[in-house]
């Protein structure tokens, strides 16, 4: 169709408007699955101490796409954002019953 060539209609542009765009949702999602994969081995693993550190490493890991996303979608960075905070929470909770407060001050941000 001709009208493709000169782009999406305004009202394709208008239902997508304030969407993250697909690779930057893809990319989240890919690095969030890779990070819950490495929490499943922690948690499969004898030490409990391991886990802390697989969790943060989720948080480490979609911080600059929510960087980006921040940019384009601020409602979803944020709740992405709120998100991380929780991990970092519980990360600093399972690290307190290792015993590891090195950990538990990283993921409180101390």
């Amino acid at each position: 169709m001709l009208s493709d060539l000169h782009g999406p209609s305004p009202e394709a542009t208008a239902k997508y408007a304030g969407l993250p765009s697909l690779g930057l949702t893809r990319a989240i999602v890919r690095k969030v699955d890779h990070s819950v994969r490495a929490i499943g081995y922690a948690l499969n693993g004898d030490s409990l101490g391991a886990l802390p550190h697989a969790m943060l490493r989720v948080v480490m890991g979609v911080t600059p796409f929510i960087r980006r996303l921040k940019e384009e979608d601020p409602v979803s960075a944020d709740a992405y954002i709120q998100s991380a905070f929780a991990i970092c929470r519980l990360a600093a909770d399972v690290a307190l019953l290792a015993g590891d407060e090195g950990t538990a001050g990283w993921a409180t941000g101390h």
